[in-house]
């Protein structure tokens, strides 16, 4: 399962995770360790056969706008979902 919005493409991001020692010399620097940034997806039943995952800054727009939203945001899902 794809961990990314269906309406916006918003996705995984990678980092690094820093911890900041504040100590001297280049044997005690700051370790760094690999982490991820997900974004916070909820499904979302638009119609009654379709349902889509939504990041949640989406899923607020589109309960304020509706189908008008995906329509401006992303014209090809709104296709798929018109049919």
């Amino acid at each position: 399962m794809a961990r990314r919005c269906d309406v916006c493409q918003k996705g995984v991001m990678h980092g690094h995770r820093k911890v900041h020692k504040h100590s001297k010399g280049w044997r005690y620097r700051a370790p760094k360790t690999n982490r991820e940034w997900v974004p916070n997806l909820r499904k979302v039943k638009i119609t009654t056969e379709t349902t889509i995952k939504m990041c949640m800054a989406c899923y607020r727009k589109y309960q304020v706008q509706g189908l008008e939203y995906i329509q401006k945001k992303n014209p090809r899902l709104y296709k798929k979902l018109a049919k």
